[in-house]
């Protein structure tokens, strides 16, 4: 598996996997989160603007799909219980899709992530047991809850790689060629 940015081009692929990703999330029990159209094309578009959208490649064919923005990002600003582990420069990581792709696709994704930032903030829906078994595999811990603008309610996870946690705040962001 590789990834790379995603380009404009590959938005008819990446619409087909977030609506193969809402029907996997429907059939799991959390038909909420996502709805039938989210994210929308126009999200996407942004995400690839921002050079914060990329795809993970299986035998040459996306397999994945996730979002790696700098923060900081509105949503995070509060949680509406909880702390976030620090207040350094982060990285928030969304929209993660990997319906039908091979087992261990969500892993390296996080992973590869991880690799890139060492401290990293995420989030899902209290159904979304699938990512919330993600994020704590992957050392991410819990951290509150946040209500989102929509009001919808979110599980807030952090993770701060162990060299970073013990470094001062000035220098816990690593410099990243993605």
């Amino acid at each position: 598996m590789e990834i790379r940015k995603a380009t404009n081009d590959d938005l008819p692929a990446l619409l087909a996997l977030f609506a193969a990703a809402r029907s996997f999330m429907a059939a799991q029990g959390n038909p909420g989160q996502w709805g039938n159209d989210y994210p929308p094309p126009e999200l996407l578009k942004e995400d690839i603007a921002k050079q914060g959208s990329f795809v993970c490649l299986h035998e040459g064919k996306i397999a994945a799909s996730f979002a790696l923005l700098p923060g900081p990002d509105p949503d995070y600003a509060r949680l509406k219980s909880g702390a976030w582990r620090n207040d350094s420069p982060y990285f928030a990581l969304h929209r993660v899709a990997a319906a039908g792709a091979p087992k261990g696709t969500g892993t390296f994704v996080v992973r590869w992530c991880q690799a890139q930032c060492p401290n990293i903030r995420g989030d899902t829906h209290p159904a979304n047991t699938p990512m919330q078994g993600l994020f704590q595999k992957c050392g991410f811990l819990p951290v509150g809850t946040l209500t989102l603008p929509t009001g919808s309610e979110r599980l807030a996870y952090h993770y701060v790689q162990p060299e970073a946690a013990a470094k001062p705040e000035s220098s816990n962001r690593k410099s990243s060629a993605f």
